[in-house]
C-alpha cells in the first residue's frame, strides 16, 4: 500500500514544484523589470538635476553680470544718462563735530583756556 500512495502523490508534488518555479520565474523576470525601468529613471533624474545645476550657475553668472558697477555703468553709458565728470563740481564741507562738554572741573577750565587762546590769535 505504501508504493500506491507514493505513486498517487509523486504527480502532485511534481506539479507543485513546477508551479513554485514558474512562480519564481515570473517573479524574477518582473524583478528585473522593475531594476530596468528604475534604472532608466534614475538616469533621467541625474542627467535632469545635472542640466539644473549648469542653468544654476548660468543664472548665477548672469545675476553676477547684472550686479556689477561696470556692466550698470554701461548701460547708463549707452543710454546717454551721464554727463562729463570733467564738468562736475564737488564741493566738501568741513564736518561739524559736537563736542560733549566734559564735566569735571579741570577739564572745563582747560577748555575755556584754549577757546580764549583761539580767539586771540585769530
Amino acid at each position: 500500500m505504501r508504493s500506491r500512495r507514493n505513486k498517487k502523490n509523486a504527480p502532485s508534488r511534481l506539479i507543485f514544484l513546477i508551479a513554485i518555479i514558474f512562480a519564481l520565474a515570473v517573479l524574477w523576470v518582473w524583478k528585473s523589470t522593475e531594476a530596468l525601468n528604475l534604472s532608466k529613471e534614475l538616469t533621467r533624474l541625474e542627467r535632469t538635476k545635472n542640466e539644473i545645476i549648469e542653468q544654476n550657475k548660468h543664472l548665477r553668472a548672469e545675476l553676477d553680470k547684472y550686479r556689477s558697477i561696470a556692466w550698470v555703468d554701461s548701460c547708463v553709458r549707452t543710454q546717454g544718462l551721464t554727463y562729463e565728470v570733467k564738468e562736475r563740481l564737488v564741493l566738501f564741507d568741513k564736518p561739524v563735530l559736537k563736542s560733549v562738554p566734559n564735566r569735571n572741573l579741570l577739564v572745563s577750565m582747560a577748555d575755556m583756556v584754549t577757546k580764549v587762546f583761539k580767539m586771540v590769535i585769530d
